[in-house]
C-alpha cells in the first residue's frame, strides 16, 4: 500500500538519493546536488505559504516518489522535484497520480488556480503523464516572470484549476446543449436498449429547433454546468408540472440532469443537483420531483443520498419499449 504524506526529515538523505539516481544515473541529466540546494532546505524553500513537499512511502516505509510545490504567488504554484522509483511506475501502483492528485487537491484548497512546470526533453513518459492530467506545453517566454528557472528544462507547461460554473442557458447554447444532451443519453442508455430505440428516441426529443423552441419556453428552466467555459453537464426543469400524488402544490420537475461521462466520480453531479434545488426554493417551488428507471440503481442511489423518496410510478415510452420509472421528490 501507497502512503502520501507530507515531508518528514527522516527522509531528507533517501530524497536526494531517488532524486540523484533518476536524474543522473536513469537519464543522464547534467545536474548534481550543487545545482539542487533547495534539497538540503526542503522545509525552509518548498513549505512555506500554500507550498508544500510531498513524500511517497510503501507500508514498509520506502520512499517510492516525491513531488513539491512552491507558492510563487498570485494564485500560481511551480510545481518540482515529481519522481517516482523505477520500479514503482505505471498504472498498477498509481504512485504518480497519487501523488500529482494530492498536490492538485492542496492546490484547490489554497487558492491557486494555475500551476507551472519545467521539465527536460529526456523525459518522454513524464511529458506523456502530464499531458495525459491536463498540462498544456506553452512557451518559456509565456511563463509567470516569478517562476524559478533550472538551467536543465527547456520545455514547460501550464495546468489551470478547473472552474465549475452553473448558470442558466441562452439562445446561444443551444446546439452545445443538444449534442451534449444526446451525448448523455446515449452514453447513459445505449447499453440497456436496442439501436432502433435509441435513434427513435433521439430523433424525436434533440432536435436543434426543439431544444431551441424549449429555451424560449418560460415554464422551461435549463441550467448549465460549464468548466473553463466547456459546457459539461446540464439540467432541464418544468414549472408547475405536477405528478399524481403532487396536485395543488407548488412544483417543478426535474425532467432531466446529466454530467459527461468523462466527468463522473468527482461529485459534479451532486453539484448540480444542489443548483437544482437552489433555483426551485428561490423561485418559490415547495416541492421537486424526479421520475427515474426503475432499473437505474446507480441512479437511485444518488437521488435517495440528495434527500429525495419514493412517492409513486409513471410509465416511460423509449421508441417501442415501455419501462416503469420509480417517481421521487424532496421538499425544499
Amino acid at each position: 500500500m501507497i502512503q502520501i504524506s507530507p515531508y518528514q526529515s527522516t527522509y531528507q538523505q533517501p530524497i536526494i538519493d531517488l532524486i540523484l539516481d533518476i536524474q543522473q544515473n536513469e537519464f543522464n541529466v547534467p545536474i548534481t546536488l550543487e545545482d539542487q540546494p533547495d534539497l538540503l532546505i526542503i522545509p525552509d524553500f518548498y513549505c512555506q505559504n500554500g507550498g508544500n513537499f510531498w513524500i511517497a512511502t510503501t507500508s514498509e516505509g520506502q520512499l517510492v516518489g516525491t513531488i513539491a510545490l512552491i507558492d510563487i504567488g498570485d494564485g500560481m504554484g511551480a510545481l518540482r522535484k515529481m519522481f517516482v522509483h523505477r520500479k514503482y511506475r505505471g498504472k498498477a501502483l498509481g504512485v504518480a497520480s497519487l501523488l500529482l492528485h494530492t498536490l492538485l487537491a492542496h492546490c484547490r484548497v489554497n487558492q491557486i488556480n494555475a500551476v507551472y512546470l519545467g521539465t527536460n526533453p529526456r523525459l518522454q513518459a513524464a511529458m506523456r503523464f502530464y499531458e495525459k492530467n491536463g498540462f498544456v506545453q506553452l512557451p518559456k517566454d509565456t511563463l509567470p516572470v516569478q517562476f524559478p528557472l533550472m538551467g536543465v528544462d527547456s520545455i514547460f507547461y501550464e495546468y489551470k484549476t478547473p472552474v465549475f460554473d452553473i448558470t442558466p442557458a441562452q439562445q446561444t447554447d443551444a446546439p452545445a446543449l443538444r449534442d451534449l444532451m444526446e451525448q448523455t443519453f446515449v452514453d447513459t442508455y445505449a447499453q440497456f436498449n436496442t439501436p432502433e430505440n435509441m435513434q427513435q428516441y433521439v430523433a424525436s426529443h434533440f432536435g436543434l429547433a426543439q431544444v431551441e423552441q424549449e429555451l424560449r419556453d418560460e415554464t422551461v428552466q435549463y441550467l448549465l454546468m460549464k468548466q473553463n467555459e466547456r459546457l459539461i453537464g446540464f439540467t432541464k426543469l418544468v414549472k408547475n408540472h405536477a405528478a399524481e400524488g403532487l396536485e395543488g402544490q407548488k412544483v417543478v420537475e426535474i425532467e432531466r440532469i446529466y454530467v459527461t461521462r468523462a466527468h463522473h466520480g468527482q461529485k459534479l453531479g451532486a453539484k448540480l443537483m444542489q443548483a437544482c434545488l437552489d433555483w426551485s426554493k428561490k423561485e418559490g417551488f415547495t416541492t421537486v420531483w424526479l421520475g427515474v428507471w426503475e432499473q437505474n440503481q446507480k441512479a437511485l442511489a444518488f437521488y435517495q443520498k440528495m434527500g429525495f423518496q419514493r412517492f409513486g410510478e409513471h410509465v416511460f415510452v423509449l421508441g417501442t419499449e415501455v419501462q416503469n420509472d420509480f417517481l421521487m421528490k424532496k421538499e425544499v
